[in-house]
């Protein structure tokens, strides 16, 4: 699904006014364009005077217009209704001469791949290497996970598999290398740079959430959402953002930012609600990623972005005076619902 704002303008205007008079002035696209209104009511009552300057103050950037494709499988399904068959980054004919047409006419612009199933997803590596997390508790009981060595799924890069225990209700997703490849040859035909969205979960542990009787809390359906649902602890392993990135890197993928992580933070989380801190330590990590994989690069090193979730003021100042270094700074809002 593609999801486009259009391109607008920004322009400046400055307007002075006296004696209890309140003015509203349009905004005109002419370059240093002035006017002058005053106006004056008998008895005294009255007495204005408008001046405006108008001009284009600056431009947004040609890659302003941006387009969404997400991760829901074609199971993904609400009231009775499934709208994502053959309709995510996963599964969508990017050959369809529509989408291609489209893109096309939006061209030049961004294209964000992620959404809600972002922070359960692991990412194909160049030696076909799907490793296991490390918080998974298969992993933990492994030969690997004592050696510290990476541990590869044996089914490699397999489809979302349902979960209840999660707010998304989906785990185990993947991104695979040829689908990966596909993307970028999309963007290369249409004209876009991704934004790709990274799983800051990885690594993290949730806590415990059972019932007295053993029984898994069902954290998609239940409301409200219980605390232990959206618990989690530990640090973030860049291990495998690292390992696509650096290929990434040196093939010069047209990747023009990374958003790390999806909603997790603030008391509108929906999978995770981190401290602030904890996020931002995640952030660094993956600063230094970008910073060493692109270094020498063809390409500029993409941005970052954060904290790519609904606006918590409190949350958002914790995570400014944790991260200054945060360049860019994101929020979703959804004024249709979410």
């Amino acid at each position: 699904m593609l999801i486009a704002a259009n391109q607008q303008r920004v322009l400046s205007e400055s307007s002075s006014s006296h004696s209890n008079a309140t003015s509203h002035s349009q905004k005109s696209t002419r370059r240093h364009q002035s006017r002058h209104h005053s106006a004056e009511l008998a008895g005294g009552v009255l007495h204005a005077t408008l001046s405006l300057r108008t001009g284009i103050a600056g431009t947004i950037s040609d890659r302003f217009v941006c387009a969404a494709l997400d991760w829901w499988p074609a199971d993904k399904c609400d009231y009775g209704r499934c709208p994502w068959t053959s309709a995510s980054m996963l599964s969508v004919d990017l050959d369809d001469p529509l989408l291609v047409g489209a893109a096309q006419r939006l061209s030049p612009f961004l294209l964000r791949l992620g959404g809600s199933l972002s922070d359960f997803v692991t990412l194909e590596e160049a030696d076909g290497c799907v490793p296991s997390d490390p918080s998974d508790p298969e992993y933990l009981a492994s030969d690997g996970a004592r050696d510290g060595a990476r541990s590869c799924r044996p089914a490699g890069c397999s489809g979302f598999v349902r979960d209840e225990r999660l707010r998304v209700g989906f785990r185990d997703g993947c991104l695979s290398r040829a689908r990966w490849d596909a993307l970028v040859s999309f963007c290369k035909r249409v004209g876009c740079e991704i934004v790709l969205s990274i799983n800051a979960l990885r690594g993290r542990r949730r806590a415990a959430c059972s019932y007295a009787t053993g029984a898994d809390v069902p954290c998609r359906i239940l409301r409200p959402t219980p605390p232990c649902c959206t618990n989690y602890t530990g640090g973030w392993d860049g291990s495998n953002a690292e390992r696509f990135l650096r290929a990434a890197a040196a093939r010069g993928d047209p990747i023009a930012a990374l958003a790390y992580g999806n909603e997790l933070g603030g008391h509108l989380a929906i999978s995770a609600r981190l401290p602030a801190a904890a996020y931002a330590e995640g952030l660094s990590q993956l600063e230094a990623i970008v910073e060493s994989a692109w270094r020498g690069a063809t390409r500029p090193a993409p941005l970052l972005l954060g904290p790519n979730a609904q606006l918590d003021e409190g949350w958002l100042a914790d995570l400014l005076r944790a991260a200054p270094s945060l360049r860019v700074l994101t929020y979703h809002l959804y004024p249709l619902g979410a």
